[in-house]
């Protein structure tokens, strides 16, 4: 009998569960093909001969759904079944070795073939088993879901950049009023909740399966919404402080940046949140990350020659008190907007809540 691969039954069993519907496609005879089927792990290994599939249209999509498992099939057989199922809107994987396979590989969404098959499967292949080891694959989709996870968070966060310029520009710019931030201090906000997190979420680690959203649907759901509020909250604290008696332009633009720092933070732990599993290594990296933003804020304003370079003037309780505010204004607008509080915040209040009363 033919020697099944030792990994066979263990890809198979993960794509299941990772809600992949396999099928099984070959020129062989059908109970040899069954005999692999079942011996691989499919539960109906029902096989369906090639002459019994209709030759096109509706019927021919219906049998490619209904079946998992299809022998003696021709090569423009196997081309249509997978051509059908993606005509249907399905991502069809096409995994070959062989010049039959060639049509079938061609017309899938994605072509693996494996690194002994024909010269011409692995010529159109998108992705190549160089060492015919199907463990690639598993490796392979945990690699690229932490890959597509991060890209859309970082991305996110310099949408949000953008997003914020763009409607500071369309108030402050249009209403010929000072500028609440001198560029200095753009470089010392965005070095805070850009610079230092996206590097973080680049490198972080990320599991689960990719959301149904569009990229673009959910790049505008969360980063235009996050800038217009990050801009309301600074023009709200700038001009507050500048309506208080007694306080400079340069004591606003301080307070303003206290609260485009602490409200992109907050942006940051929303888009930690996203991707946190229920570890506590996970939670750890995230109150690591965040303790340390903050720690760097308030040692800026600490060191004389730092807080001097970025122009900016110490605090007092008052602006304090309203750097706060002007956080605390972003976050409730942003939960008005459907923004849904961080992991971390809802197990602290939760944490609180369960203590006994003393």
């Amino acid at each position: 009998q033919e020697r099944m691969r030792p990994d066979a039954q263990e890809l198979v069993a993960y794509l299941r569960r990772e809600g992949v519907e396999l099928k099984v496609m070959s020129g062989d005879a059908p109970r040899t093909v069954e005999a692999v089927a079942r011996a691989a792990g499919f539960s109906d290994p029902t096989t369906v001969a090639g002459t019994e599939l209709p030759e096109e249209g509706a019927a021919l999509a219906d049998a490619a759904a209904r079946h998992a498992v299809f022998a003696r099939v021709t090569p423009e057989q196997k081309r249509d079944l997978v051509a059908t199922l993606v005509a249907r809107g399905h991502h069809v994987a096409m995994v070959g070795d062989g010049v039959n396979d060639v049509p079938a590989m061609k017309a899938a969404s994605l072509a693996v073939a494996v690194g002994t098959g024909a010269q011409i499967a692995r010529g159109v292949a998108d992705i190549v088993l160089v060492q015919d080891d199907f463990r690639a694959i598993p490796a392979g989709i945990v690699e690229g879901r932490r890959i597509l996870a991060n890209l859309r968070r970082v991305a996110k966060l310099f949408v949000v950049k953008s997003a914020f310029a763009a409607t500071l520009i369309l108030t402050v710019g249009l209403a010929g009023v000072e500028y609440p931030l001198l560029p200095r201090h753009i470089s010392f906000a965005a070095l805070l909740t850009v610079g230092i997190p996206a590097t973080a979420l680049a490198l972080a680690p990320s599991t689960g399966r990719p959301p149904g959203t569009a990229f673009l649907r959910d790049l505008a759901r969360f980063s235009v919404p996050g800038g217009v509020v990050s801009a309301l909250a600074v023009l709200a604290a700038y001009f507050g402080t500048r309506g208080l008696p007694g306080r400079s332009v340069e004591e606003a633009r301080t307070v303003a940046v206290v609260v485009l720092v602490l409200t992109g933070l907050y942006l940051v732990s929303l888009l930690e949140d996203e991707a946190m599993q229920r570890s506590h290594v996970r939670s750890a990296g995230v109150v690591a990350l965040m303790v340390s933003l903050l720690t760097l804020l308030v040692l800026a304003f600490a060191a004389t020659p730092v807080r001097d370079f970025f122009a900016l003037q110490p605090l007092g309780g008052v602006e304090v008190a309203l750097s706060l505010l002007g956080a605390v204004f972003a976050v409730g607008a942003l939960g008005l907007l459907g923004f849904r509080a961080p992991l971390l915040a809802r197990r602290l209040l939760r944490g609180l809540s369960a203590r006994p009363a003393a």
